[in-house]
């Protein structure tokens, strides 16, 4: 879960992303853009949340929940972003959004 989703993109406030599961080893957090590079945020236990303040206009980041047990295993995702007044931003959204459909 993130909270605040999208992230206000008039104040520096952080996101805090919180976190539950059932591995007794514990959690770690991850995070991509796309660049599709996977860097590890946080790690701890079964759950728990951590304030992330990095979040920059225009990425969109995605923040993954492993098991400590099951590295490779992903157990959920949440999708961040940071909002946007901007119209030329919704735009540009919008046309790629267009395009992904057309070309699938």
């Amino acid at each position: 879960m993130a909270t605040p989703n999208p992230v206000p993109s008039e104040e520096e406030s952080p996101v805090v992303i919180a976190w539950e599961t059932s591995d007794p080893s514990g959690s770690e957090i991850r995070v991509t853009t796309s660049t599709g590079e996977e860097e590890a945020c946080d790690q701890g236990g079964k759950c728990g949340q951590v304030e992330i303040g990095w979040i920059a206009d225009s990425t969109e980041y995605e923040f993954r929940l492993y098991p400590v047990s099951q590295p490779d295993r992903q157990l959920d995702s949440v999708k961040v972003r940071r909002g946007s007044n901007s119209l030329q931003q919704l735009l540009s959204e919008v046309v790629l959004e267009v395009t992904r459909e057309t070309s699938a």
